[in-house]
């Protein structure tokens, strides 16, 4: 299992509580699922992370199945897989263009994926000298 950012669950914990006292309900209570959901998959600050982009497609193409389970099985019926890829990779790609630009992302490039071969990463550190 992927885990997430102790910062990214404080702000769902947050959230949930907000839409809560606002009278979205359902989203409290969807958002607050996904906080149970991850809790245990909290990840130490700091710690060693690659997350790469075709892990991160196709985790989200594996929730669009999912999805499509459910609905063959809602519906009573089953479908032909080769035709359903092609719709799940649309509907996965345009899912995370629209998410993207709703979260202001700019680039398709992941905070944890690997470097390229001869490529590293700095980071720049402030240090605050007080007079």
């Amino acid at each position: 299992m992927r885990t997430i950012k102790k910062t990214l669950l404080d702000r769902m914990v947050a959230q949930a509580e907000e839409a809560e006292v606002q009278g979205f309900s359902k989203t409290a209570e969807l958002l607050t699922s996904q906080v149970e959901k991850n809790t245990h998959l909290v990840r130490k600050t700091g710690s060693f992370y690659i997350y790469s982009s075709d892990d991160f497609k196709n985790e989200v193409q594996e929730q669009f199945w999912n999805a499509i389970v459910r609905i063959a099985d809602f519906h009573d019926t089953s479908f032909d897989a080769n035709e359903i890829q092609g719709i799940v990779e649309k509907s996965a790609e345009e899912f995370i263009k629209e998410v993207r630009t709703k979260l202001g992302i700019k680039t398709p490039v992941g905070a944890y994926e690997p470097d390229l071969p001869g490529e590293s990463k700095e980071k720049v550190t402030i240090e605050v000298e007080e007079v």
